[in-house]
């Protein structure tokens, strides 16, 4: 008796790539700004205060009224294509995954968010029953920060909890010291520089965090006089040419400083006229950029005496951030 021989189906593993952004509010009303205010300040990752203590002035003061002056800025920044910060992350996400399908099979590059909708939990729910060979995650924060790379890295390993098998897993911590981004934002400033001129100063801000984050352990801080020091460094620029400063600070403690508003204050003060200014911990540009620093900052620059702040932008979807986003992963992909 001749029994028949079933050809047994050869199962090809993909490899998944998936960037991570901070997340935004899918639009600008008052309850879409809350929504996602209220999960980002209530990560203790962000916010390391006792629940039963900062729950109170959460939800009590800052939930409410944040909410209301964050809207009526998202609603300055949106676009027809919605948020700044979520479609130039998909342009970005989509560039990259065709870069990398042009020599790798079976391999596709994703997008999620820390915050809102497309976030962790859903994007690996929608893959788990793949069958992986690999598993890449890139925070897309050069800079490595508890509060945000390592946030995303809890996430992540709260929803691989569900996974039954986990593939093999890389995790992007930072990638600040990769020559290829230093080389891209010097690139993008001296773009800049040919098209508009050089200003009396450059400046260097990153968005702030709590000092005592840094005395915590935290190695952000000096991840950012790194990046500072080595694009200057690469630009040949004299050291009262260029300084690092933080923005965005939240709340009455001490922030990291020097701060980036009252810098620029004191430099209209002393009769600076032109300031060039970028934001390298911000992958592609958001709220934080467009209207902090592109508006409120000019806005007080000229106030006090100077004449333009000059925004550089992030790098985006460009070629140059396509190009460094693309060799990061297939440096570490099998």
């Amino acid at each position: 008796m001749i029994q028949s021989k079933k050809k047994s189906k050869n199962i090809q593993l993909q490899t998944t790539i998936i960037l991570i952004n901070l997340g935004t509010p899918k639009k600008s009303s008052y309850f879409s700004t809350l929504t996602f205010l209220r999960e980002f300040l209530s990560d203790k990752r962000v916010i390391n205060i006792n629940k039963l203590l900062w729950y109170p002035i959460l939800y009590g003061f800052i939930l409410p009224f944040r909410s209301y002056s964050s809207s009526k800025k998202y609603a300055k920044i949106a676009t027809k294509e919605g948020m700044p910060l979520a479609y130039i992350s998909e342009q970005l996400q989509k560039k990259v995954n065709n870069e990398i399908q042009r020599n790798h099979a079976a391999t596709e590059v994703r997008l999620c968010m820390r915050y809102g909708e497309n976030n962790i939990k859903s994007t690996l729910n929608s893959i788990k029953k793949i069958p992986h060979k690999e598993l890449i995650i890139i925070p897309l924060f050069p800079q490595y920060s508890a509060t945000t790379t390592g946030s995303i890295f809890d996430e992540v390993a709260k929803s691989l909890q569900a996974w039954n098998f986990i593939p093999n897993y890389r995790f992007i911590r930072d990638y600040c010291n990769e020559k290829e981004y230093i080389d891209a934002l010097a690139t993008s400033i001296q773009k800049h520089w040919d098209r508009k001129g050089r200003g009396e100063i450059l400046l260097f801000t990153y968005h702030g965090l709590p000092e005592k984050n840094l005395v915590n352990g935290d190695p952000y801080s000096c991840y950012c006089h790194k990046t500072t020091r080595l694009v200057a460094e690469t630009l040949n620029l004299p050291t009262d040419r260029f300084k690092t400063v933080f923005q965005s600070r939240f709340g009455p403690s001490q922030w990291l400083k020097p701060y980036t508003e009252e810098t620029i204050i004191e430099m209209a003060a002393r009769g600076i006229k032109k300031i060039d200014i970028i934001a390298p911990s911000f992958a592609v540009d958001c709220l934080e950029t467009i209207d902090e620093i592109k508006r409120e900052y000019n806005e007080e620059f000229i106030k006090h005496g100077g004449e333009s702040l000059n925004y550089i932008d992030a790098l985006n979807d460009s070629n140059q951030h396509i190009s460094l986003i693309t060799n990061i992963i297939k440096k570490v992909i099998s």
